[in-house]
């Protein structure tokens, strides 16, 4: 077969391959704290800008993203384009969780975002003993090269109440089942849970009549830092805490998981690491293994 043949077959493939795939990253920039010192959000933007633009991340679910912040983002990200609005109003009030996405590769066909209480529908709404709003922005997204549609759901769960983590779980079950039905699911965020809590095991159980969530983590074929924490406050932290999660359902199978240390001349990137993985669409969705339990809670 002729070289030339063969370096354009292979080009096929590997393209077919690559939109196949979706890498996507969830990452806790911390708020613009004047109070963080060395680690400061002037002195963390270069850094963040390096990692994305080595990293090369198609769809980047962040948190704790005040307006400022996300201005300074647009600029860092001439490659990406964003969904999501503040907390506080549903406009650029409170920290924002948006989702950050190749503008080239994706289009967004629906958008929109909701709060985690008992009146989801209503900005800057509390419940359940939280003491501010929480939300979780969602994008129905599509490959423009792959044709594949698939939602991402993007949040960032209570750190004071363990009994609002434990329903906004359970609301994010009920919300991303009506909204992407059996469509696949990309889920990234910062619970502020592990995995032996509750929360974890809300999101991961085998429901009935829902599409629980599968942890990356758990699916992957390789690994880096795989038993690195994802909250290293700034260093500052005697017990390692993994509370950053990518999730997907049983449309994806995953290649890579890795959570990225990077630290350069004593700043942190952020007192969150990033988390990446590489998902892989399936043609038909993965059976799950065993039956389908009740609802324990």
């Amino acid at each position: 077969m002729p070289k030339i043949i063969v370096a354009i077959l292979f080009i096929f493939l590997f393209s077919c391959s690559h939109d196949k795939q979706v890498r996507i990253s969830t990452f806790n920039i911390r708020y613009d704290n004047s109070g963080d010192g060395i680690n400061s959000w002037e002195s963390r933007m270069p850094l963040i800008q390096s990692f994305f633009q080595k990293e090369k991340i198609d769809i980047i679910g962040m948190q704790e993203v005040t307006h400022k912040q996300l201005v300074d983002l647009q600029k860092m990200l001439p490659d990406y384009n964003y969904v999501g609005q503040g907390r506080e109003t549903g406009k650029e009030n409170g920290e924002y969780c948006p989702i950050f996405y190749k503008k080239s590769k994706f289009s967004i066909l629906a958008k929109s975002q909701f709060w985690l209480s008992d009146t989801p529908d209503v900005p800057g709404s509390v419940s359940w003993m939280g003491p501010i709003p929480r939300i979780v922005t969602w994008a129905k997204i599509k490959n423009n090269h792959s044709g594949h549609i698939f939602f991402v759901f993007n949040t960032h769960f209570c750190h004071v109440s363990e009994t609002a983590r434990e329903k906004s779980a359970i609301l994010l079950l009920h919300k991303i089942n009506e909204i992407a039905g059996y469509a696949p699911v990309l889920l990234t965020g910062n619970l502020n849970a592990e995995k032996t809590s509750k929360t974890y095991q809300i999101l991961t159980s085998n429901w009935d009549r829902f599409i629980s969530m599968m942890d990356s983590e758990s699916m992957a074929k390789k690994f880096v830092n795989r038993d690195s924490t994802t909250f290293n406050n700034f260093g500052n932290i005697s017990v390692p805490q993994k509370i950053d999660y990518v999730f997907v359902n049983s449309y994806f199978s995953v290649s890579n998981y890795k959570v990225h240390v990077v630290k350069e001349n004593g700043v942190y990137i952020s007192d969150h690491y990033p988390v990446s993985i590489t998902a892989n669409f399936l043609f038909e969705r993965q059976a799950r293994l065993g039956p389908a339990t009740e609802v324990p809670w």
